[in-house]
């Protein structure tokens, strides 16, 4: 695991000095496996925790410069995810008499609009880390060869609306919100594949994927993508709209 720490966790969330450290590793492991392994591939995972592991450089080379900062994101994203994931668990107490909630003559459960804040604050702080992860790596990405190599960087690179900074710089206003941009994710792909690739055609847009992915892409292909990303984000919007009533944000 990436954080394994009361101090480490201590850096992102405000805790007390006597929280038990066991009762956050499982759901610190349970939010790696289901947002960081799978954002960040095994290769780069890997690499990051052999990093993790290892004594920090007293004079760290450019690519480990590179490491930390990633290291730093990509804790702060995870310690907020644990908290979320855990949120309802840790709010109890489990024993031989069963399930109770954490209370004491010192301290009171929370109101149930404080609880709800909380955890949306967890969730938000969380999900819009891994953004902020996404976009770090892809401006540095020749520190990170092991992520280069993966599948993971290629859909990245494809991808029209890669991240939730691309998306605010069309200018769409999405609150930096990283969760309302995945919720968006499939209006985003069916808008991909049934407007934009009709209207582009199917030789043009496939030149168009495979210039982005280089490390230089042609200039009438980097001149044309501010003209395919505006309307896609707002078909895709009022799609998503349309389908659920909720907006987005």
């Amino acid at each position: 695991m990436l954080v394994k720490t009361l101090s480490e966790i201590k850096e992102f969330v405000t805790i007390g000095i006597g929280n038990d450290l066991n009762r956050i590793l499982p759901h610190i492991s349970s939010a790696e496996n289901a947002y960081i392994k799978p954002l960040l591939g095994t290769d780069m995972y890997d690499e990051l925790q052999e990093f993790y592991d290892a004594e920090t450089p007293a004079v760290p080379t450019a690519v480990q410069q590179a490491m930390i900062k990633l290291l730093a994101k990509v804790q702060l994203s995870l310690v907020n995810l644990a908290y979320y994931v855990g949120f309802d668990i840790l709010s109890i107490l489990i024993n031989d008499q069963g399930f109770s909630r954490v209370e004491s003559e010192r301290s009171k459960p929370l109101f149930k609009y404080q609880e709800e804040n909380l955890k949306a604050n967890f969730k938000n702080n969380g999900f819009n880390g891994l953004d902020d992860v996404l976009v770090f790596i892809e401006a540095n990405i020749t520190h990170f060869a092991e992520f280069k190599a993966q599948p993971n960087w290629t859909v990245l690179k494809t991808s029209f609306l890669p991240t939730v900074k691309i998306v605010q710089e069309i200018p769409f206003n999405l609150n930096a919100s990283r969760l309302a941009f995945l919720n968006m994710k499939p209006m985003v792909s069916y808008i991909e594949d049934t407007a934009i690739k009709t209207l582009l055609g199917s030789t043009i847009y496939d030149y168009i994927k495979s210039e982005m992915v280089k490390d230089s892409p042609a200039a009438k292909v980097t001149a044309i993508l501010p003209y395919i990303r505006k309307p896609l984000v707002y078909l895709a919007s009022a799609l998503f709209m349309e389908e659920t009533g909720a907006e987005l944000g």
